[in-house]
């Protein structure tokens, strides 16, 4: 590669990175000048003082001045003359004043001045930035998502409801055998490392609300989670992931901040309008029991919700 060609390719990929984290490189400009502002009207502020000294004692000049006249509005000096000082004249010595004050604590201020306005800018700059970057990021993952979701329909006509539904869970068949009966079983196994929905966690033993001995439990326990939030959803109307993954006992993930569910789903989002977290009791791999009762939930999640929330 030429010195040209490289030259243009560093500057390509430094042009990239730049560009890439340029809501936070302006934000951190806004920062710098802001705390720069603030640095330089303190630095000055003994300089607008004076300025603010000198502009009461030419008022008080006038107003001195003003008060000595006679009734034709002549000012007397001591050794008798007279010279007119009309109200017309103190209104303009008035302005006069203030005006050279207003130049100098220009003067004085506009470095501040300046550097709080480019930090106002970045600032604006730089949420406009994430905020476009923010909209493409969800229009994207709608259509990747409503093409996911259209996939999964074909697959279904293709090869039937239910081995579609193993396809999609990973799940195989294996004998093991039944400790009650000591035979052994053809069932269902899914494991529960495999790459699985992208809304579907495994509610099991890692799971602080999760009972190792009554499974029962478990499932009365995410039962009452989906209608405690189907409740929530019909009064308030809206539904985030987070919102139900932390009540179940799950942490928090970046999409669920932003998907979920609509009571009245919108133009913007064509969703069911209810919750249902399509809970099913499965076999793990790595257990030999069959009652084991390890339950996936994969939450029928409308789509990107956030945008089409009202603003009031």
């Amino acid at each position: 590669m030429s010195i040209k060609e490289t030259i243009v390719a560093r500057s390509s990929k430094i042009g990239f990175v730049l560009k890439k984290h340029a809501p936070e490189i302006i934000t951190g400009v806004g920062i710098v000048a802001s705390v720069a502002s603030t640095v330089l009207a303190v630095k000055e502020t003994p300089k607008a003082m004076k300025i603010t000294e000198d502009l009461k004692e030419n008022l008080a000049s006038v107003e001195e001045i003003k008060s000595k006249r006679d009734k034709d509005q002549n000012f007397v000096y001591s050794d008798g003359t007279k010279t007119s000082y009309t109200d017309k004249e103190v209104l303009s010595d008035k302005i006069h004043f203030y005006t050279i004050s207003a130049v100098g604590y220009a003067k004085t201020y506009w470095p501040a001045l300046v550097l709080g306005g480019v930090s106002i800018f970045c600032s604006i700059k730089g949420q406009q930035i994430s905020l476009k970057r923010n909209a493409a990021i969800a229009a994207a993952y709608t259509a990747v998502d409503q093409a996911f979701k259209e996939y999964r329909e074909r697959v279904k006509k293709a090869v039937g409801e239910e081995k579609e539904e193993d396809i999609y869970k990973g799940a195989r068949s294996e004998k093991l055998k039944n400790e009650k009966t000591g035979k052994k079983e053809t069932v269902k196994v899914v494991d529960s490392d495999a790459p699985v929905a992208p809304y579907g966690r495994w509610f099991d033993s890692s799971n602080p609300n999760f009972s190792t001995t009554d499974h029962e439990y478990n499932t009365s326990f995410v039962d009452g989670v989906q209608n405690y939030w189907n409740t929530k959803l019909r009064s308030e109307g809206h539904v985030f992931l987070n919102d139900v993954y932390r009540t179940l006992g799950f942490e928090d993930t970046k999409v669920g901040a932003v998907v979920g569910w609509l009571y009245k789903p919108t133009v913007d989002v064509d969703g069911d309008g209810y919750i249902d977290l399509r809970a099913s009791i499965n076999t793990t791999a790595d257990l030999d029991s069959l009652n084991d009762g390890s339950i996936f939930i994969d939450p029928n999640v409308d789509g990107v919700i956030i945008s089409a929330l009202p603003e009031e």
